[in-house]
């Protein structure tokens, strides 16, 4: 009668070996991978006498491999930071598991565990598994090194911090893009109008440059949501003109010290006010505010992992009336109005009467505005792919109407001699267009 054959009680063979990590005589650390879910097998001891070897089995994310593999995290802290149960298996010399048992990474005897000092220094071939792992990733490495952290929060208790879907594309994310993308076209007048006076080429240049501005994502934790992002200086180096290239190279941490910051102190709100236009502001910090002020929310940033998060709050809401002064609500032009100049001469026997300035001695040159919204540009068939927001000065000189506004550097004026609003808004509107299309 022939042996019994052992029957495996731990399926050991569905999983897919990856890669001998360490190997000495027999491996001692194995990459496995088991339905796209990764997994290190680790040898902690040899029983001689019963023909039986004792193994580690535990799930490992990609981050946590490549950290190990490039010496950021031990082998002894990768098993007990795990957060899921780990195998302990005995395989016989014939390589069937004939025992197993479930265990937690606190309740593992000492003498199972490496020494505190289990970092693995890996250089991989070119035929090694991690070789374009390491590769890649050692991008995202040096990104992290440079990044800077946001962190959104719920205030509503009954979500315990976390963030809606729409909340955090809608409300958040959306605004700290628009934010950040304002900023951009703003300080790169500010910071190069200078060096470049022809606003045509500092329009090209900009064009040119704006895909490889945007921050990378580098991070990302949830619960609360969190993200760490970075300027990639490492595709800047492609821009040849140097002064381009170092205001390129540090314009997303300036962002960070500039916007994303509670310090408006007066000489640093001054220093703003100074620097970017009333425009330019509302579109760097309406955003912003619109995340700060909203009470369902609170947004916080620190200057690296280790760091910890200062929320960004404007305790004094003077400061937001400073950086971006209260508009005048446009009013509905829906019918052509006309503008009569009127004012009011008070006689302390009688009622005040309301009479017309034209042909009086009295003058008067108050300024209207209207802000001009991607709303209006679409109400008159001209397409506008990006959110905006233009103040137009109107007002009457010498019985025409006119309307005038600054936009990228531009001066845009129209005079109506019908007096007709939306004749002259449709006109700016038109020419603000045409230009438009032409940066495009």
């Amino acid at each position: 009668m022939g042996k019994k054959k052992s029957v495996p009680v731990f399926p050991l063979d569905e999983f897919e070996r990856v890669e001998n990590i360490i190997f000495l005589d027999e491996p001692v650390l194995t990459h496995l991978k088991r339905k796209n879910t990764d997994y290190f097998l680790y040898l902690v001891d040899t029983k001689i006498e019963e023909q039986l070897d004792v193994y580690l089995l535990f799930q490992v994310s990609e981050e946590n491999i490549y950290n190990y593999l490039t010496s950021q995290l031990s082998l002894k802290n990768l098993i007990l930071g795990n957060t899921n149960f780990i195998y302990l298996l005995e395989q016989d010399f014939n390589g069937i598991v004939n025992s197993y048992s479930v265990v937690t990474p606190l309740s593992l005897s000492s003498e199972y565990l490496p020494l505190d000092d289990s970092f693995l220094s890996y250089e991989p071939t070119e035929e090694s598994h991690y070789h374009t792992l390491l590769n890649s990733t050692s991008y995202v490495k040096k990104l992290r090194q440079d990044a800077f952290y946001v962190k959104f929060s719920s205030e509503n208790s009954k979500y315990a911090e976390t963030i809606g879907l729409n909340e955090l594309s809608n409300d958040l994310l959306q605004n700290l893009s628009k934010s950040f993308k304002g900023f951009l076209k703003a300080d790169f007048r500010h910071s190069l109008e200078n060096y470049q006076t022809d606003n045509k080429k500092l329009r090209f240049i900009y064009n040119k440059l704006e895909g490889d501005l945007d921050l990378r994502m580098v991070y990302l934790k949830c619960a609360s949501f969190e993200i760490g992002l970075a300027n990639d200086k490492i595709m800047k180096t492609s821009i040849k003109d140097k002064r381009i290239r170092t205001w390129a190279e540090e314009v997303g941490l300036k962002f960070k010290d500039v916007v994303l910051s509670n310090d408006f102190s007066e000489n640093r709100l001054n220093k703003i006010i100074d620097t970017y236009t009333e425009e330019e502001r509302n579109k760097i910090f309406r955003p912003l505010f619109d995340i700060t002020e909203n009470q369902n929310f609170s947004i916080a940033v620190k200057d690296s992992l280790e760091d910890s998060y200062r929320r960004i709050s404007i305790r004094d809401k003077g400061v937001i009336d400073k950086i971006i002064p209260k508009k005048i609500e446009n009013e509905v032009v829906d019918e052509d109005y006309e503008i009569i100049q009127v004012t009011s001469v008070v006689n302390k026997n009688k009622r005040n009467k309301t009479i017309p300035l034209e042909g009086n001695l009295f003058s008067s040159s108050d300024i209207t505005q209207y802000h001009l919204k991607i709303e209006d540009f679409s109400k008159y068939g001209y397409p506008i792919r990006e959110d905006i927001d233009i103040s137009l000065d109107i007002m009457v000189q010498k019985k025409h109407l006119v309307i005038s506004t600054n936009y990228e550097g531009e001066h845009f004026q129209v005079i109506e001699p019908t007096m007709k609003i939306n004749e002259g808004i449709k006109k700016v509107t038109a020419k603000i267009s045409e230009f438009y299309l032409s940066v495009e």
